[in-house]
């Protein structure tokens, strides 16, 4: 298990190498050519990488692993732009190639195994890093030039079986920076579709999944929750942090009037019936995400309120009242999160 200081380790090295992955980021998003897109990713790549490694031996092993595959991916796009500047193979090729590196550098299928093994033994700031920033550039890449070159059913396949190996991975998970990562999964399915249609709408999924996650993450680091068995553990002082931590994972899952919701509906007026079958696939790739955050919420429901008994009753009755209503209060948004549920799947 990994412990670190602090949410953000603040110096001058980290501060430098963030502005270098944001300049990155930035060159990725604005140039009109291959060599500015390729320059673009090598920053954001090495400026990631800087912040990674760490102070555990856990942290600096997640951060190889991410370098191995970043490089590889690196590799294999240099090739398809060569490709495309000196053409001495097919266009169609040399887009695959470059396809091949935005999904080993991006964690797509097939090369979706390095995401929850790398977010397992990294930092949380880390992973919002590898799940939300990285994601910017790649994505803004697919909408502006990935989807303009017949290239478009493999983008569906590939979204498509994203979602689904996330959905499933996540099932039997307990330690919650792996279960962010198998969720991510299910999220980049999500925005490969949407990148499909254009770069505003990919956008505006990922500026909503970064402020959910990013809450989230944040939340779990103040709580110090690293897996399900943590929640009997905790002071039941700031029980608020629960209520926002099960919130923020149901948002996540797309439960209706939650934030997390938003992104999904516009995805799904955006695209119509253009895609049926890959729709229908994130849709039930969503559902089986939903039911590990579920279950997230229940084992914590549960552990908390047996611990929250033991609490209430070392303590004096002018607190009891203020705890029991926080507990009503959180058994009364789980009932009403089901009731819900059921309405959109019999309805």
């Amino acid at each position: 298990m990994v412990e670190v200081n602090s949410f953000v380790r603040l110096g001058p090295a980290f501060t430098f190498f963030l502005v270098f992955s944001l300049l990155g980021v930035v060159m990725v998003v604005v140039s009109g050519g291959l060599l500015g897109v390729y320059v673009g990713f090598e920053c954001a790549f090495l400026g990631i990488v800087a912040v990674l490694a760490g102070e555990s031996v856990e942290e600096n092993e997640s951060c190889m692993k991410y370098y191995i595959f970043q490089a590889l991916g690196s590799i294999y796009m240099l090739v398809g732009f060569v490709s495309l500047v000196e053409p001495v193979i097919s266009l169609y090729w040399s887009w695959g190639f470059v396809m091949l590196g935005v999904c080993l550098k991006a964690g797509f299928f097939p090369f979706h195994y390095w995401v929850p093994s790398v977010l397992a033994t990294c930092s949380w700031f880390s992973c919002f890093l590898v799940t939300v920033w990285q994601k910017v550039g790649l994505m803004c890449f697919i909408g502006k030039w990935g989807a303009s070159y017949e290239l478009t059913w493999l983008l569906e396949v590939v979204a498509c079986a994203t979602a689904l190996l996330g959905g499933i991975g996540g099932i039997g998970v307990v330690f919650y920076r792996t279960l962010i990562g198998y969720s991510s999964l299910v999220h980049s399915g999500w925005m490969i579709l949407a990148s499909l249609l254009g770069v505003y709408g990919v956008m505006f999924y990922i500026f909503v999944y970064s402020m959910v996650s990013g809450s989230l993450m944040y939340r779990l680091y103040c709580s110090k929750v690293m897996c399900f068995e943590d929640f009997s553990n905790l002071n039941h002082r700031g029980s608020e942090q629960f209520f926002l931590i099960f919130v923020d994972f149901l948002s996540l899952a797309g439960i209706p009037t939650l934030p997390g919701f938003l992104p999904k509906c516009v995805v799904l007026v955006m695209v119509g019936m253009t895609y049926p079958l890959s729709l229908f696939l994130l849709i039930f790739s969503s559902l089986l995400s939903l039911f590990y955050y579920l279950k997230v919420a229940l084992i914590a429901g549960v552990g908390s309120g047996a611990n929250g008994y033991l609490f209430i009753s070392s303590m004096k009755k002018p607190y009891c009242w203020l705890l029991n209503t926080l507990f009503r209060w959180n058994s009364f948004f789980y009932l009403i999160s089901l009731v819900g549920l059921a309405v959109i799947i019999f309805y």
